[in-house]
């Protein structure tokens, strides 16, 4: 049985005869200058390889904005697939919840701010690094979701569905739904300012 890991480093844990042995396979930041405070859970592809987030670029006079990386189950190959930019036009710091692979095989993911209304967005990005694209930017319009602070889940129908933390109808955050296109946002629901439906998920 492997377990992943996603801390200060990635590891293996793996359980024998009643053991557990950890074997490091990557340590982020610098000097490596290539991604550091991986930021989300790790998710294996379909093609065998780890894919994850980072807070911040390893550079530490520069702090940068994240990451999304690949790396192989024994530490090889790992690749920077795409280092958010420092004018924030394509989001900073993805959140918590990491990638999704979508149906198409490609990496779905949010940013918890950055974006055209610095309220956050959706991404997509190709297991190869090209092709990154930003889907949504919160905050466009009054009432719009902001700040989400998880991934994203990908329905039955292929359609992306997620949260934010704030903004909404009431300010308290939504929930959201997104074609892999891009087309087709909108708010499902708004949580209540009130508070008796919940709030910030």
């Amino acid at each position: 049985i492997k377990v992943i890991l996603a801390c200060v480093a990635l590891c293996f844990a793996v359980h024998a005869n009643g053991q557990w042995t950890e074997q490091r396979i990557k340590s982020f930041g610098f000097p490596s200058q290539s991604g550091a405070n991986p930021s989300g859970k790790l998710i294996q592809r379909t093609d065998g390889a780890l894919y994850g987030t980072t807070q911040n670029s390893g550079d530490v006079y520069r702090a940068g904005y994240g990451t999304v990386f690949r790396i192989n189950r024994d530490g090889s190959g790992y690749t920077l697939l795409h280092s958010f930019s420092t004018t924030g036009s394509d989001g900073w710091y993805p959140p918590y919840g990491g990638l999704v692979q979508g149906s198409d095989g490609a990496l779905y993911g949010t940013t918890h701010s950055g974006g055209a209304n610095s309220g956050g967005t959706v991404f997509k990005v190709n297991t190869n690094g090209a092709g990154f694209r930003v889907l949504h930017s919160f905050g466009a319009s009054t009432g719009d979701g902001q700040i989400p602070m998880v991934g994203l889940v990908q329905g039955r129908d292929g359609v992306l569905y997620g949260t934010t933390s704030a903004g909404g109808a009431n300010g308290s955050g939504a929930v959201f739904k997104i074609n892999p296109s891009g087309g087709g946002y909108s708010l499902l629901y708004s949580f209540s300012n009130l508070g008796g439906d919940g709030q910030t998920p």
